[in-house]
């Protein structure tokens, strides 16, 4: 539920439609680098801790 009318008019139509594959792809990324690297995976884990 979009928070503002400003907001939702922004993430409306292609524009919004156009941001998806950006933010799922940016997201594949950083579990890749979790996954890979060696000092952000023992960081997470770390984290996950506490």
């Amino acid at each position: 539920m979009p928070r503002t009318r400003k907001f939702a008019e922004g993430v409306s139509g292609s524009a919004g439609d156009e941001a998806v594959p950006d933010g799922a792809l940016a997201m594949a990324r950083t579990g890749l680098d979790l996954a890979i690297g060696p000092q952000w995976r023992t960081r997470c884990v770390a984290s996950r801790r506490g």
